[in-house]
Parts: C-alpha cells; structure tokens; sequence
C-alpha cells in the first residue's frame, strides 16, 4: 500500500483560506448587506416617509398631504352620498307604505283623507261639484269565513284590479279598511 502524502506551505495554506473568506463575504455578506440596503429603502419609502407625513398632520395640523387628504375626502362624500340615497330610499319606502293599502296596491284612508282635504276646498272656490262613490261588498265575511282569508283577499285583488282598469286617469281609487272608496 502506497501513502501520498501532500505537503502544502504555508502560504499555500493562507492563500487558498483567504480564497475562501473572500468568496464566503462575496456571496454572503455583501449580498445580504445589499437585500437589507434594499430592504430599508423600501421600508423608509412605503412605510417610514407616510407614516412619518400621517403623524405630522396628527401632531401639527398644519401640512395635509395630496394624496391623503383627496382619499380622505373621495371615503367621506362616497360614505354621504351612499347614506343620502339610503336615506331617500327609505323615505320613498316609507311614505308609499303610509299611502298604500298593502293587499290591494290602492291607496289608503290617508291617502283619501288628502285627496278630498286638497280637492273640496277646490271645487268650493271654483264652484265646481265632484262625486264620491262609496262601494261595499255585501256579505264578504261570509266568503272569508266559508272559503277562507286568502280566497276573500285574490277576490278583492281581482275587483281592485278590475275597477282600476276602468276609471279614467283622473279617478281617484282607495281602498279604506274592508272597503273599497273612489
């Protein structure tokens, strides 16, 4: 069995060690000092400068930054204007629910009550006449009791429907209570 035997020198030795190092913080240190340059710099830009800008308002009130203040100002008039039309929903809702008899979709008592409060002081300054027609139903609890509720409420859907499409557009129809009122 034959030994090979390698002897380096000295300088062979520190040579081929300081190759090493160099490399070692070639690839390593210099490259994770320039991801942590980078790093810090996107960090100061995105994050540091705005906050810092954010806190100078909070603290100063005296410098409001662009683009804040035009995003703070676009979130308050969307949120208004989302609450107005809400708002104006709701009334229209509303008011067409205090106005409107539910079953039948004519309107209601109050909606009379205005009808005729607006139009008899009218017709008695222009010395005009108008009728009032009152319908009633003979016997329509018999029909509620003997066939039931909803057969006595498609029946005065069906009359409803039936005298709308023959008054004329200036007719006033309301439904009050358990009758039906023009």
């Amino acid at each position: 069995m034959r030994k090979l035997s390698y002897l380096l020198e000295k300088k062979e030795i520190n040579t081929h060690f300081e190759e090493i190092l160099i490399n070692f913080l070639i690839n390593f240190v210099l490259f994770i000092t320039i991801a942590l340059l980078i790093k810090l710099y996107f960090l100061k830009t995105y994050i540091s400068s705005p906050l810092e800008k954010l806190r100078q308002y909070a603290y100063y009130h005296s410098f409001i930054p662009k683009a804040f203040k035009i995003k703070e100002l676009e979130a308050i008039r969307h949120s208004m204007v989302d609450s107005f039309t809400r708002l104006e929903e709701e009334k229209e809702t509303l008011y067409h629910m205090a106005r409107t008899d539910s079953l039948s979709g004519l309107a209601n008592r109050n909606s009379l009550d205005e009808f005729l409060d607006r139009n008899i002081p009218i017709a008695k300054r222009s010395k005009e006449e108008f009728a009032y027609l009152f319908i009633d139903i003979d016997h329509f609890k018999e029909v509620n009791d003997s066939l039931g509720h909803n057969v006595g409420d498609e029946l005065l859907k069906t009359i409803s429907d039936k005298i709308k499409n023959i008054i004329r557009p200036t007719d006033f129809i309301a439904r009050v209570g358990g009758d039906v009122e023009w």
